[in-house]
């Protein structure tokens, strides 16, 4: 029985003709290893194009986040709380406590990282001196500015929280004893 799709010739086709005509299916089958091989690298390329993309769009963001939290830290206990809540699933009744008690212990926080800064910029002010001796002076100017620029982005040192953010940290410490807000939530 002869189908259509089978690849036996059939009576009623004609039969090919040994010759030029025989070689033309030949010549895309070598060309089609080079064609795959293009695919293949061309599909790497991109997937790895995406990938560096990607990296650098979380390190940008990364970063942002963190400039962010560092010229605004008066946000940090409620991301603090929320990113707590989402990770741990915290009930509102949770997220509202932790985000109290991290409002109330951050200003011991900035204090701590004022000290800390204290201890770190003789470090950096060194660091700034003996690379600046290595350079000519233009590049030393060049190199204490854009220094300078990092450690403000970086390094703030202007870290108090407003007259306001003080004093509702205050109320609310007077208002809520360290035991109670402290205490786990009991189950």
């Amino acid at each position: 029985m002869n189908t259509p799709n089978t690849h036996e010739p059939t009576d009623s086709a004609p039969a090919a003709a040994p010759g030029p005509a025989s070689a033309a299916p030949a010549a895309p089958s070598r060309l089609r290893p080079r064609r795959t091989w293009f695919t293949v690298l061309l599909c790497l390329v991109i997937f790895f194009a995406g990938g560096v993309v990607g990296v650098g769009g979380t390190l940008l963001r990364i970063g942002h986040q963190t400039r962010e939290a560092l010229r605004n830290p008066a946000r940090i206990p409620h991301r603090i709380a929320l990113n707590l809540q989402s990770r741990l699933d915290l009930s509102e009744d949770q997220t509202a406590r932790v985000e109290t008690i991290v409002k109330r212990r951050q200003a011991r926080l900035l204090a701590a990282r004022e000290q800390l800064m204290d201890d770190v910029d003789p470090v950096m002010d060194d660091l700034e001196a003996d690379i600046a001796q290595v350079l000519r002076p233009e590049q030393a100017r060049q190199f204490r500015e854009r220094f300078r620029q990092l450690r403000e982005e970086w390094l703030p040192r202007t870290f108090q929280l407003s007259v306001q953010e003080q004093e509702l940290e205050q109320q609310q410490a007077q208002e809520t004893p360290p035991a109670a807000s402290e205490a786990p939530p009991e189950r």
